[in-house]
This record gives C-alpha cells, structure tokens and sequence, in this order.
C-alpha cells in the first residue's frame, strides 16, 4: 500500500432517498474542497433505494468537478451480500458499512467513509496519505459519555471513536477476516449493539485504532458549546486538550453536525451557529429548495433542549443528565 503517491481517493457514504438531499450537499462540500488535490474521486454510495431522479441529480452535482465516479451500490446487492454473512432486518441500515471490504472491488486498499449528515470546508489529503498499514481504521474521539463504552464492553478508560469519519485499511481488513469479527460480536449481542456499527467497530478492533486530528470529525457538541462545558458534562476523559479543539474550530475539515442542542443547521428555527454556512453550500446544489424541514427528533432531545432555553447549561446538565443516561442506557 503507497501512502505517498496518491493521485485518487476513494470516498465511502451511505444514503437513502429521504436523506438524498444532505447526501448531495456533503457530496457537493467535499468535491469543492478537495478535487484540486486528486487527481481523481471515486465516491461509492451505499445506496438504500435512491430513485433514478436523486441519482441522476447526484451525478450533476458531481459532473462539474472534473475527474470523478459515482458509484452506486444498490440494495440488492447489498441485501446479497449480507444475506450471506448475517440474517437481520436491521442489516441493510444499521451494519452494512462494516462489509465495505466485500462491497467494493478488492484492487480498493483503504476508503475514506464519511456521514451525510455533514459539511466539508477542507481537504481530506493530509488523512488520506496518513499511514494506517499498521491500524484496521483512524479516526476521531467520539463526545459520548462513559456508558457508550461500558455498553459493548469496553472499559472507560479506553479510547472510543465516532464512526463519522472512518479511514478504513480495507487491505487489513480482509487479510485478517475481520468481517468474521464483526459476525461473531453481532451473533454474541442478539444482533442488537449500542450506537449500531460504531459501537462494533470499536468494541472489535479497538487495540488497533488510530486517533487522528479532530479537525477532521468536529461535532456540532464544540460548535454550540465551550470546551470545558462539553469536557465535564459529557463526562469525557484521556480527551483532546483545549488548544487542540480549539484550533479544530478554526480549521475544520468535517463538520458533523450530530444532534445537540440545537439539532441540525436545515433545521427550519434552528438556531445552529453553522445555518447560514450549511444553507450558502445548500444553496449551490440543485436541492437549494429541499433542505429545509421541521425539527423532527423525538421528545426526549426536545424537552433537554428546551431547557437550555431558559436555564444555565450546566445545570441543565446537572438535572438531566441521569436521567437520560439511565433511559438511554436501559430503554
């Protein structure tokens, strides 16, 4: 594997058709910001039943930008392949990205995954030549709390990534079976794991991981908060130092934008910090019109949330904080 002469990239997401339209903007984001130092982008798509009109719009997103593939892996192919390895109807959504090794061709070494759910303002070049031959994936730390951990297994003081940004050794991965892994933790837990692939991916491998920069994953958590805040009251530990986080903020990569407080930026009243960023790049796609929509989380976000409204975050935090540990962990 060459580290240090990569003129293409190979880029990961998965979607489906209510999600195509954030799918196009990350698509969009990306490409704007790193097609000058590739020579080539060949973006795979997890594609859960995608109609022909949103692929055929993905595929004009794309086109101006010079050098590049979209490549749709449909659903039956996927349903194939995992019908093979595992049998659950919750495969297709929640696990098939830990079979990237089977879905795409074996000449792939490494793949860069990303979430849809997202904004790219810089070049992925610098983790794209990191070298991983050594490690089965690089990412960054996860913001979850401690029971994130304890709930595939892990002790809490080990390190835990979100599966946000994923530079997969694709290589490794099928040298050493690590599907076979992945099978035999999922038949383990009744096929039913905490934060889905993300939990298995670092309950699995997690003596072979590399920490990476958080520039290249930062959440919206950062974004809507200050770093002591966040660092105590997600109860994070061995995490990035201030200066570190920091300088993500100014120079990010990925924006992530996971729910907090104030949900996503094409959220209709959403107050994110990141809004009028996310609407501008919107704005530039042919879905200009389709991003906006009403906040759809469930209670349970929405009446934490609220109470920032009124309330010290802290001790919002300080009230709430058990309780939803004790829900999310238990229900």
């Amino acid at each position: 594997m060459n580290y240090k002469t990569n003129d293409s990239i190979n880029v990961l997401f998965a979607s489906d058709d209510n999600f195509a339209p954030y799918l196009g903007v990350a698509i969009y984001s990306f490409l704007k910001n790193n097609h000058q130092d590739f020579r080539k982008i060949n973006i795979h798509i997890l594609a859960k039943r995608i109609s022909k009109e949103n692929k055929t719009i993905l595929e004009e997103i794309a086109s101006p930008f010079g050098e590049n593939n979209l490549i749709f892996i449909e659903d039956e192919g996927i349903s194939k392949i995992l019908g093979k390895k595992i049998q659950a109807n919750r495969a297709l959504s929640s696990f098939s990205r830990l079979f990237a090794a089977s879905f795409l061709d074996e000449t792939i070494e490494k793949v860069l995954y990303l979430d849809a759910d997202s904004l790219i303002l810089g070049s992925f070049k610098e983790l794209w030549e990191t070298n991983i031959e050594n490690y089965y994936v690089a990412g960054v730390l996860d913001v979850g709390p401690d029971y994130v951990k304890t709930a595939v297994g892990l002790s809490k003081d080990v390190n835990y990534i979100n599966a946000g940004v994923l530079l997969i050794n694709l290589k490794k991965w099928r040298n050493e079976d690590v599907e076979s892994k992945f099978i035999d933790f999922l038949e383990k837990n009744n096929m039913q794991v905490y934060n889905n692939d993300q939990g298995i991916i670092n309950a699995t491998l997690n003596d072979s991981i590399l920490i990476v920069d958080p520039k290249f994953n930062l959440m919206s958590p950062f974004l809507e908060k200050d770093y002591d805040d966040v660092i105590k009251w997600n109860g994070l530990k061995n995490y990035y130092d201030k200066e570190t986080i920091e300088n993500a903020i100014k120079n990010p990569v990925f924006l992530h934008f996971v729910h907090f407080i104030n949900g996503r930026p094409w959220f209709k009243d959403t107050k994110h910090p990141c809004k009028d960023l996310y609407l501008k790049y919107a704005s530039e796609t042919q879905y200009k019109n389709d991003v906006v929509v009403e906040d759809y989380r469930g209670l349970k976000y929405k009446l934490f949330f609220s109470l920032t409204n009124f309330l010290p975050y802290k001790l919002v935090c300080l009230i709430y904080r058990p309780y939803r540990d004790f829900f999310i962990k238990y229900f």
